[in-house]
């Protein structure tokens, strides 16, 4: 498979995770130990995935 994996995440937590150098969360509300691992997907998964996990939380032009 050459179609990359991506993963979603809150700007806030990759900016500091940035900062850091490591970036520790697995999905919303959920680190990597909690987990055990980072959830990812395929680009044709994120709209299911966004509207999943972040369809509640107003967008940045509803803030």
């Amino acid at each position: 498979m050459s179609e990359p994996l991506l993963h979603l995440t809150e700007r806030s937590l990759w900016d500091a995770a940035r900062d850091r150098g490591t970036y520790e969360m697995s999905t919303r509300g959920r680190t990597l130990q909690e987990e055990g691992f980072i959830h990812c997907s395929l680009r044709h998964q994120l709209p299911g995935v966004a509207a999943l996990l972040y369809g509640s939380r107003p967008g940045p032009d509803e803030l």
